[in-house]
């Protein structure tokens, strides 16, 4: 049975590789605008489900043809496929920095945000000085705060900075600037 050689591509096939070009286009308009990560990953997903799609019918549609026909059909595809290779590998290229500068950014933000943390206001036990009632107070404070894991030491401390008062806070205070100088003095007030 002779094959039927046809140069008109099939409706279906045109219609994909439009769509096709339209995915690559908009991967190439994230990539140059800088999209985040996830956005260029989704869109390099669905440009080479596409793409496999695209590459089978136009497999079937090479098949079908003969002779010169065959050639062109496969030159014009080759540069489908170069622009599509490009695209590919500038979005992974993107992709891959900003991960990297996803995870940077993620440590200096959790740095940040151990500094920065708004701490939860809860009515604490407080501790004027008198050592008689300290182990009172140490057991409450520490059942509330000082076993809690997910609270970082700099944020016990300023807890338990808040639940002093009296002459243990003037002893704290008087010791977290050491004065050398009067002006030094002056300085720690502030």
């Amino acid at each position: 049975m002779p094959r039927a050689s046809s140069s008109v591509p099939p409706r279906k096939l045109i219609t994909l590789k439009r769509r096709f070009q339209f995915f690559m286009e908009e991967l190439e308009q994230l990539c140059a605008n800088n999209a985040t990560t996830g956005m260029i990953e989704a869109q390099l997903v669905a440009t080479e489900k596409m793409y496999r799609r695209v590459d089978l019918l136009q497999e079937e549609y090479e098949a079908s043809l003969d002779g010169e026909d065959v050639n062109t059909a496969m030159a014009e595809w080759a540069e489908y496929r170069k622009g599509f290779r490009v695209i590919t590998v500038r979005a992974r290229t993107l992709m891959s920095a900003g991960k990297v500068e996803a995870a940077s950014s993620q440590k200096t933000k959790e740095t940040e945000g151990e500094r920065n943390v708004r701490l939860p206001s809860l009515e604490l036990p407080k501790f004027r000085g008198d050592v008689t009632e300290f182990h009172g107070f140490w057991d409450r404070f520490a059942d509330s705060i000082h076993k809690r894991t997910p609270l970082s030491n700099r944020a016990k401390l300023t807890y338990l900075r808040g639940c002093l008062t009296g002459d243990a806070l003037r002893a704290i205070s008087e010791r977290s600037c050491p004065p050398r100088t009067p002006i030094m003095r002056w300085q720690c007030r502030d």
